[in-house]
């Protein structure tokens, strides 16, 4: 899987949209989505000074940038969250039909702050399981949270929610007897990304007031620090500079 593909698509204009709270009104287009996209946009900002970062690990260890390249996959299965836009508007701040493909469908409500997701992706391949993403989005301090299930048995837990002029998100994955971590924390010049291994399931960011801080990714296994440009990523002890 190559990195373009976890990235949103990129805007003609180069500038960073305006917050989903602007956008919201009697949309055609569910807050929960406007929200998602936006997330993701500004994380493709944040994402393209990952490339000479990568550049300059791989001289020293192709291993390891190999490693850190797979990080850009994380987001894939946040875009059904997004593609959420294309759900039409079936009643008065409700959203419901095929999402991605004719064997997928959502349902999306809004009642007060809060925009309640479910999404059933199915695939046409039969020995492709099926995924269940629900969550909710809070249109009041627009953050989001959402629980991946394969075929019933959940596997990912996301959460992000605004920090200063960027995000604060944790993605934690259950598979295979295995628990990975994720913490980024990002805006359009900032990348703090820590990996926790074997971690259990930290307290929920969503709705919370989280610093914008290298502090919330600090640990022992991986880290990644990018400021306006450099920085240096420290995997298994080993610290790269860039």
């Amino acid at each position: 899987m190559s990195k373009e593909e976890g990235k949103a698509p990129q805007k003609k204009d180069n500038e960073t949209p305006a917050s989903p709270k602007d956008e919201l009104g009697e949309s055609a287009i569910p807050p929960i989505a406007t929200g998602m996209t936006h997330y993701m946009e500004v994380k493709q900002k944040a994402y393209e000074m990952f490339d000479p970062m990568l550049e300059t690990v791989s001289k020293e260890n192709p291993l390891v940038s190999i490693t850190l390249m797979g990080l850009f996959s994380t987001d894939i299965p946040l875009m059904p969250i997004a593609m959420l836009s294309g759900v039409p508007k079936t009643g008065q701040n409700v959203w419901e039909g095929p999402v991605m493909n004719q064997d997928s469908k959502g349902h999306v409500e809004l009642k007060g702050d809060i925009c309640t997701f479910d999404l059933e992706m199915k695939s046409e391949d039969e020995t492709i399981q099926s995924m269940n993403i629900s969550g909710e989005y809070d249109t009041k301090t627009e953050s989001l949270k959402a629980s991946f299930s394969v075929n019933g048995k959940e596997t990912k837990v996301f959460e992000y929610v605004p920090s200063g002029d960027g995000y604060v998100s944790q993605l934690f994955t259950k598979e295979n007897g295995e628990t990975t971590l994720i913490k980024q924390v990002f805006n359009e010049n900032t990348l703090y990304m820590g990996v926790f291994k074997d971690s259990s399931k930290q307290e929920s960011i969503y709705k919370q007031n989280v610093e914008f801080s290298e502090n919330f990714v600090k640990n022992d296994f991986m880290m990644i620090v990018i400021e306006n440009g450099k920085g240096y990523t420290i995997i298994e002890n080993k610290k790269y500079e860039y």
